[in-house]
């Protein structure tokens, strides 16, 4: 099993050279906070979905991810600005667990994804029973898609469509072994602050947090000065990018996109 093979089965095509990096390749990478500023049109919700997967759920597929899996988050919560895109990126995200699953069916944490993600959160949608539980089994893996309305707010721990007596329980989940993905950052307004920020706390707290709990910032035209916060301020040598590159621009349909 390769990432390519891997990728390939979840997509039915092989990835670009830019989505083999984010996930490390074949051997995979630690996961850690960066800025994604890749043009439109290239794939960059397949290129954190499957580099997620990849890492977390294919080390049973490939022995060589066995240690490097350890490090990467439980669950993946894709926040969106809007309503169109959670139902465009939660078609697509089902889609890809469905054809994983089939690929690969003795393997039990994709089997488990399959059926109960992805979890989508936003305002009047009724989740069916398979899924409105997911916060009942804390050490299931997750993929959960959402409006910035309905994730920030649990990350803050006042929920919105929730009893309050289950806010505790959402803060606890989204603020500990979690993978927050922020796309389409530049249409969020003060809620691409507030990601910076929450980010900046989850550093801070250092051993108090339980697992990794990095963010990744994607967009095609990322401002990277609204992410310097109080307690998120910006390194001296700028933030982790990851961006196409020379080599990538040359591929012929990476050009054709373009």
């Amino acid at each position: 099993m390769t990432f390519k093979t891997f990728f390939a089965a979840a997509t039915r095509h092989v990835p670009y050279d830019y989505q083999q990096r984010l996930a490390g390749g074949d051997a995979g990478r630690p996961c850690e906070s960066q800025l994604i500023n890749v043009p439109t049109g290239l794939g960059k919700t397949a290129a954190v979905v499957l580099a997620w997967l990849w890492n977390r759920v294919a080390p049973s597929l490939n022995s060589q991810l066995s240690t490097i899996n350890q490090t990467w988050p439980r669950r993946l919560v894709y926040c969106l600005p809007m309503r169109t895109l959670v139902e465009q990126t939660q078609d697509n995200v089902a889609e890809w667990l469905e054809r994983l699953a089939k690929a690969h069916p003795d393997n039990a944490e994709l089997n488990w994804l399959a059926e109960h993600s992805p979890i989508v959160l936003m305002g009047g949608e009724e989740l069916e029973r398979a899924k409105r539980d997911w916060d009942l089994y804390p050490e299931r893996p997750c993929l959960l898609i959402g409006t910035q309305d309905m994730l920030l707010s649990r990350a803050l721990n006042r929920g919105y469509g929730m009893s309050r007596y289950r806010w505790p329980m959402h803060f606890g989940l989204l603020n500990n072994d979690a993978l927050w993905v922020l796309d389409e950052t530049q249409l969020m307004g003060v809620g691409l602050e507030t990601s910076a920020q929450l980010d900046g706390f989850r550093h801070k707290a250092g051993d108090s947090v339980v697992g990794a709990c990095p963010t990744w910032w994607m967009s095609a035209t990322l401002d990277a000065d609204r992410l310097a916060t109080v307690d998120h301020i910006r390194p001296d040598n700028g933030w982790p990018v990851l961006q196409l590159e020379d080599a990538d621009r040359k591929q012929p349909e990476v050009r054709t996109r373009l």
